[in-house]
């Protein structure tokens, strides 16, 4: 794929820079700014996964102002302002919107990231503006020290329409417009404080909670988390907000900015290309291994359902074959093999592994006449017909078998659809036909994969070398010319016969115009001395009786 030249510039790294005086701050009412990084912020973190990308973002997050506990309850107003009523500001977990001056009695400050689990007084993270938000009093009581997670069956919160909570396990699941949100801060607490600062322990997301290790605190879920990121992606009220923390703000005549950023909120991707890209493929890992950050929210450059410059196939068919976008190409994407026959062994294709995790599900479908398209139908294979050939750490090569079919009923075409439930289940997906997806001509031969010599089987007239399609070469007939839109009807031009019809079921039968009459060749004969069966008169004939 051709990608245009994204160089960034330079990125000065001194604290002061930071705190961007230079510029006119951001006032309480603007809700109109950019709200993107500047352009160098994560220049440092381009092209790296796992661990190295941890350390990279560490590295650009970590130097930032720390603010007081009393500065939170300043910042919040601005922060979390009202944009319909700025007398108002609006609350964490519920939406609802309270006056500012109600404090302590409509609202109080909500540690996101709990204090007892590693965000306690002394250290930076029991100010940090990033995951410190107002809350209803009683809805921050009830919420506790929970993790989040989905909650199915959990009980309604009353103070937080949408929320759910499950004291026995301590679990707590925020409304939907909240979950995109408490992921992306939840996993910004967990790459900010690694244990370094003074007085803050080294935060952790998990599956499980622990707040008794001397060194870390553990908390959940992440997996949970991962998928909120995915499924609701930030909106204005949090970009502005993150760029507030970082750009800075006015609060009378005090200009206050904590100047750093969310990296989640961002590129709300580098979570994937953080915390699942060593573990199994998704759309957004695929997007940091072979896009730049510059276009990774353009889905212009980056919708899967788009057409990769070099390729015939859209880029999610790529991603769900584990192969870089632009080198769909006919040898290494899912192909049919035949026996000696010419009959289908084997369906071959790859599989993301945990594809159900990456967000993709595979169908294999299959028909007698596959230019009918409502003819197609999904092959319920079992796993006793599945043979995997190969595979790699994050995907497997496939054969799916059909000979547990008689040899005469094995005539079946077949094609992969991938459906993609990412970063919802929608199942919008692509087909990826053997054959089709390459095959500009539209030729009905096409469907049957040369054995030796170049020649093709087909089940109504015998072997054909359809290399100059729309001519078709056949033993016994020579040149052909042939004009088919669907296998069930073919009509063929003999030089010496004129037209001829047939088709799938119709075959070994063919329709003469010229003689106005169904006849069948006796195929031990080749022309000029082609001799067939005339239904009509019930007798056989030579060629030359039925040229035009």
């Amino acid at each position: 794929m051709f990608f245009p030249d994204f160089r960034l510039v330079s990125r000065g790294v001194a604290l002061f820079a930071l705190i961007p005086l230079f510029c006119l701050p951001l006032s309480a009412a603007d809700w109109s700014g950019n709200y993107d990084s500047p352009a160098a912020y994560y220049e440092d973190a381009e092209g790296l996964f796992g661990d190295e990308l941890r350390d990279a973002l560490h590295g650009i997050i970590a130097p930032h102002n720390v603010l007081s506990y009393n500065d939170v309850t300043l910042a919040v107003r601005v922060l979390d302002e009202d944009p319909d009523n700025p007398d108002n500001l609006l609350l964490i977990y519920s939406g609802i919107s309270v006056p500012k001056t109600s404090n302590w009695v409509e609202w109080n400050r909500e540690h996101t990231w709990p204090r007892s689990f590693g965000a306690s007084e002394g250290g930076p993270a029991f100010s940090d503006f990033h995951h410190m938000y107002p809350c209803n009093p009683g809805v921050n009581s009830r919420r506790s020290n929970y993790s989040f997670d989905w909650l199915p069956n959990g009980n309604p919160d009353p103070g937080a329409p949408g929320s759910k909570v499950d004291g026995s396990r301590n679990l707590y699941e925020p409304r939907d417009e909240d979950k995109g949100r408490v992921g992306r801060l939840m996993m910004y607490m967990d790459v900010r404080y690694d244990g370094s600062d003074v007085g803050t322990l080294n935060l952790t997301l998990g599956t499980t909670r622990d707040n008794f290790s001397p060194d870390i605190r553990r908390f959940g879920n992440l997996p949970a988390l991962l998928e909120w990121n995915r499924m609701f992606p930030p909106d204005f009220r949090e970009r502005r907000r993150n760029h507030l923390i970082y750009d800075g703000f006015l609060v009378g005549n005090r200009l206050i900015v904590q100047g750093n950023r969310n990296p989640f909120i961002d590129y709300p991707d580098l979570a994937d290309a953080l915390f699942t890209a060593d573990l199994y493929r998704t759309w957004g890992s695929y997007k940091a291994m072979h896009f730049p950050m510059e276009v990774w929210n353009d889905p212009e450059w980056t919708d899967p359902l788009l057409f990769a410059d070099a390729s015939p196939v859209p880029m999610l068919f790529e991603f769900s074959q584990d192969l870089a976008p632009g080198t769909g190409e006919r040898g290494n994407l899912p192909f049919v093999a035949r026996t000696s026959s010419g009959r289908i062994s084997y369906f071959h294709f790859t599989e993301l592994r945990e594809h159900a995790r990456s967000g993709v599900e595979y169908f294999v479908e299959y028909s007698e006449t596959p230019l009918t398209e409502d003819s197609w139908q999904t092959y319920s294979y079992t796993s006793a017909q599945v043979l995997v050939t190969g595979s790699t750490d994050f995907a497997r090569d496939l054969r799916v078998s059909d000979l547990g079919l008689p040899g005469a009923e094995r005539t079946r075409h077949f094609r992969l659809r991938v459906d993609m439930n990412y970063p919802v289940d929608d199942p919008t997906g692509v087909v990826f036909d053997p054959v089709g997806t390459f095959n500009e001509s539209g030729s009905i031969f096409a469907y049957f994969e040369a054995g030796e010599e170049g020649l093709r089987e087909t089940d109504w007239w015998g072997q054909v070398d359809d290399g100059d399609y729309p001519f078709v070469t056949q033993e016994h007939h020579g040149d052909l010319w042939v004009s088919a839109e669907d296998e069930e009807a073919v009509w063929v031009h003999d030089p010496a016969l004129g037209w001829l019809f047939t088709g799938r079921l119709v075959q070994p039968h063919f329709y003469s115009v010229s003689a106005d009459a169904w006849i069948t060749f006796i195929d031990a004969t080749t022309r000029p001395q082609r001799w067939f069966y005339d239904w009509s008169s019930e007798t056989f004939r030579h060629e030359g009786d039925l040229r035009p």
